[in-house]
């Protein structure tokens, strides 16, 4: 019985996402998206010094999940993951990769080896490497 309740808060979840992509559709909103990771590469290589090179998950026209947008979900959760703020180090003849996350909440018991594992091997690691690939030059976490 709760795994076919279950199903039903999915299955209207989907139907609820159908329905508003169908009306961005006619509205026309600028829902262009950014890759944000991309955009803190270039920040860093192009200042290795900054101090703004972060990327957010928060959407405020989704997260605050008020109806704003047309819809309101039951059973939602603004991302735990709110902000990723890189910065360069320098280090001999390279850098150290200092990231710093902040975090809605955090289930200890069941989302963090998970959440370790997908921000450090998903997010951290392709933007290391690619700062070493530019400078030439060791760049460790």
């Amino acid at each position: 019985v709760e795994r076919a309740r279950s199903l039903e808060g999915v299955q209207k979840r989907v139907r609820d996402l159908e329905a508003v992509i169908e009306e961005l559709k006619t509205q026309k909103p600028n829902c262009k998206t950014i890759n944000q990771l991309e955009s803190v590469v270039k920040k860093l290589q192009k200042e290795p010094l900054s101090k703004s090179a972060q990327a957010t998950t928060w959407d405020p026209r989704w997260d605050h999940n008020d109806g704003q947008m047309g819809v309101q979900w039951n059973d939602y959760d603004s991302p735990c993951l709110q902000r990723i703020w890189f910065r360069l180090i320098p280090q001999g003849k390279g850098y150290v990769l200092n990231v710093n996350t902040h975090w809605r909440s955090r289930d200890h018991l069941k989302a963090v080896p998970h959440n370790i594992f997908a921000v450090l091997r998903g997010i951290v690691e392709p933007v290391r490497q690619e700062l070493q690939a530019t400078f030439n030059a060791p760049v460790i976490l």
